[in-house]
């Protein structure tokens, strides 16, 4: 019976005592059952019989109901899911029950198609994490939950293509001494189809070196205390790459040099930015060409929105704000 099976299904996942609060068999289970999604694209009554292919549905969509970890049935019975937590070792196998200590050996470990998962927590990095693989995910079980520490120069370098890191909050230890860093990335992209999304950065910024079709949107980058830094950097024949809605902040009036920095990058696009407090609001240097600007804001920024080592061959600027600039 559809209602039967809705509560098994319901308190199987650890969402009974939900139920009862909304309400007592079989109307309870029923609607927690689709407010999880459970039931979604079915369309039974409570005592009506299931079949096969009903039960089926309805199993294959609480793989994607979230636990009280935050995780899913899926994360955890798909093969290629691995797990990052504070209470981990390098000596795991990188299994849900057993996961890892750090970025690094996931880095090492990790083949095309994986995802890792890093739990809640702190973790102090002590060397780069190259990703070589592609198709890869990495991503935190709930935003920002993740702070990954590195020292100056380390970082998350990304080899490979189409990897995707969201929601995790990167620092670094020591941003007062990076005045040899051109560019000051924590994540350096040098692969094609990577997306970089709704990350927070302290101390330090992105990196596409040589990209290609890679984005970079809904970051929060701040808070640099180098003046060579840029919070977002699109340099050495990067092709087809973009930044839209990041917000970049310099806590020290003109700390970070530039926003972002565009230098020797091809098809282009800022869009929807906000800067704030920069030296500049982005920064142009040599051999650039089809580069567009629109609907940014400039706030605050101790020099110029714009600066010109040399013009973009071709250069498309449209609607972008500026203030005390």
């Amino acid at each position: 019976i559809f209602a039967e099976l809705a509560k098994m299904v319901v308190v199987a996942l650890g969402y009974g005592e939900r139920a009862l609060k909304i309400g007592e068999y079989p109307y309870g289970y029923l609607a927690a059952a689709a407010e999880l999604g459970i039931t979604n694209d079915i369309d039974l009554t409570a005592g009506e019989s299931v079949n096969r292919g009903i039960a089926a549905k309805m199993l294959l969509n609480s793989l994607h109901v979230k636990l009280s970890d935050g995780t899913t049935v899926a994360d955890r019975v798909i093969e290629n899911t691995y797990y990052i937590s504070e209470n981990g070792s390098d000596e795991n196998d990188g299994s849900y029950e057993k996961p890892w200590l750090t970025l690094k050996k996931a880095a090492n470990e990790i083949k095309a198609g994986d995802r890792v998962i890093i739990n809640d927590g702190v973790y102090d990095e002590t060397e780069t994490a190259a990703i070589d693989a592609d198709s890869v995910q990495i991503r935190c079980v709930k935003a920002s939950g993740a702070r990954i520490i590195y020292p100056y120069g380390k970082g998350v370098v990304i080899n490979g293509n189409n990897v995707k890191i969201s929601g995790l909050r990167f620092e670094e230890n020591n941003a007062a001494d990076t005045a040899e860093s051109e560019n000051g990335a924590i994540i350096t992209v040098h692969g094609k189809d990577a997306m970089l999304c709704e990350n927070e950065i302290y101390g330090s910024g992105i990196l596409l070196d040589g990209a290609l079709n890679s984005k970079i949107s809904n970051n929060i980058i701040r808070d640099s205390k180098a003046e060579q830094t840029a919070a977002i950097s699109i340099v050495n024949a990067s092709e087809n790459c973009s930044a839209w809605n990041n917000s970049i902040v310099s806590e020290g009036y003109g700390s970070i040099a530039a926003g972002v920095k565009i230098d020797g990058a091809l098809n282009c696009k800022i869009l929807n930015n906000t800067v704030i407090g920069t030296k500049n609001g982005v920064y142009f240097g040599k051999g650039n060409n089809d580069i567009t600007l629109k609907n940014n804001i400039f706030a605050d920024c101790s020099e110029d929105a714009y600066a010109f080592y040399e013009q973009p061959r071709k250069f498309t600027s449209d609607y972008n704000m500026f203030s005390a600039t």
